[in-house]
């Protein structure tokens, strides 16, 4: 699968979101750019002030408006704060609580896999 990787916040969760590319390569899966059309995007929120949860909100709506049709991983401090306005919001396939972060990669890839997933048409 094509997978894209986004983070804001502290270096704390840039070293996971690192940690994660090198996992989801280790697994065969491709990193690519965001306008690659990845089938996984995964978000590292952050909740450190309002605006770091504002602007976590934000990045959710923009990266699912601009890949609609990609899988939607959303981790870090914002969403364990809050759980189920992140699962609220449009296009969120699968939250991993910061209690999780260390299994995302296998959770994401058990749960959001292309076996899991429906086949495209062609």
């Amino acid at each position: 699968m094509r997978v894209h990787l986004k983070t804001l916040g502290c270096r704390l969760n840039e070293a996971e979101t690192e940690s994660w590319a090198n996992d989801f390569s280790a697994h065969g899966h491709t990193l690519v750019d965001e306008d690659d059309t990845p089938d996984i995007l995964v978000l590292n929120t952050c909740a450190v002030t309002q605006g770091a949860v504002r602007k976590s909100r934000q990045l959710i709506r923009k990266t699912h408006k601009k890949n609609p049709k990609a899988k939607l991983v959303v981790s870090g401090c914002y969403a364990t704060l809050n759980e189920q306005e992140t699962v609220a919001l449009e296009g969120v396939d699968l939250l991993i609580n910061n209690q999780q972060k260390e299994q995302l990669v296998k959770l994401t890839l058990e749960q959001l896999s292309e076996e899991t997933m429906p086949s495209i048409a062609t």
